[in-house]
């Protein structure tokens, strides 16, 4: 997903879509950055939602556990 996320940086702009800012969301779950599109069984008719976290002034980090849910 790495890959996918640097992609959608190349083709929108590093400006506008920051991979490292992205959180790609498939059927309600964030996509880890280490797995495939082929291991998330996602398919070229389906679809994802691109979020971009937010950069905070006073350090905030959101974190994720393995089902996406932030903690």
């Amino acid at each position: 997903m790495a890959d996918v996320k640097k992609n959608i940086e190349s083709v929108q702009g590093a400006d506008v879509y920051p991979a490292a800012q992205q959180m790609l969301v498939y059927q309600g779950k964030v996509l880890k950055d280490d797995t495939t599109l082929d291991e998330n069984k996602v398919s070229e008719s389906s679809f994802f939602v691109v979020m971009l976290s937010k950069v905070s002034v006073f350090g905030f980090v959101a974190h994720f556990n393995d089902e996406g849910k932030v903690f």
